[in-house]
């Protein structure tokens, strides 16, 4: 499990307060909840593996099965000198798909779904 740095958190609160992210986009909320953590944890990979979809958005459509990232470069080069390796498994699968394979494999899901929330 990744959890944020305190912190960090603290300081983006008490400087921009706890709903900033309504004003000033997500850029700052993101970074220190998520982006941060995620990074950190994968300066200590060589590949990781993503849930993300083509037929998620526009801007995914061209989403690879497997990608170099350079997103999260390792900045010490210590760990890995080349690009992170990031696995897309479910880029070429349909909400059709996945919804069939939940259904056999009886995988739990979010109840909101049923009353029409969709991601």
């Amino acid at each position: 499990m990744l959890y944020p740095d305190p912190a960090g958190v603290q300081t983006l609160v008490k400087e921009r307060g706890l709903f900033s992210f309504y004003r000033d986009g997500h850029s700052e909320y993101c970074g220190v909840r998520k982006v941060a953590p995620l990074r950190s944890k994968l300066a200590k990979l060589d590949a990781w593996r993503t849930g993300q979809r083509q037929d998620q958005s526009i801007t995914r459509g061209d989403i690879l099965l497997r990608e170099e990232d350079t997103n999260f470069p390792d900045s010490s080069a210590k760990r890995r000198p080349s690009a992170l390796i990031k696995f897309n498994s479910l880029s070429e699968w349909t909400s059709a798909h996945i919804w069939n394979y939940m259904r056999k494999h009886e995988v739990p899901y979010n109840a909101i779904y049923d009353q029409g929330f969709y991601p």
